[in-house]
């Protein structure tokens, strides 16, 4: 059962990125879930509280009224929103290289969740860099994991 009308969406991955832009369209009266797997940041969150340093964003996470919540379930997280960004680390490997498995962790994970909703769409959006190659192997990946 959905707690809030269609076109919500939801911030997978709450760090330096993920936390501003969750908190941005909940000032901007959006329906958002703030999604994390540390269960610290979504008490914070769920608190008012920051725990990104950046300028103003305590200030604008203190407007968001009952249009913000965070949680660490991707069912919670799906069943509630209709669009999902992720956005969570790729950090540097050697030789200029990234590392998509917190991309590859999130992806199987939303592809879990949602081989379980009743419906009809689910618009997953990648706010992360990755190479075409890389793209299409995660994208079998998601789909391998349901």
């Amino acid at each position: 059962m959905s707690i809030w009308k269609k076109d919500a969406i939801s911030v997978i991955g709450l760090g330096k990125l993920g936390q501003p832009l969750a908190v941005c369209f909940a000032s901007k009266e959006f329906k958002t879930v703030g999604l994390d797997i540390d269960e610290t940041v979504v008490d914070a969150i769920n608190r008012k509280q920051a725990t990104v340093l950046e300028p103003g964003l305590q200030e604008l996470l203190d407007t968001t009224g009952n249009n913000l919540r965070a949680t660490t379930s991707f069912h919670e997280a799906t069943a509630s929103t209709d669009t999902s960004i992720i956005l969570v680390p790729t950090p540097s490997e050697g030789e200029g290289n990234f590392s998509s498995k917190y991309v590859e962790e999130a992806l199987c994970s939303l592809g879990k969740a949602l081989a379980f909703s009743k419906k009809s769409y689910h618009l997953v959006l990648s706010l992360i860099h990755i190479s075409e190659p890389t793209r299409l192997g995660m994208i079998s990946y998601a789909v391998f994991c349901l």
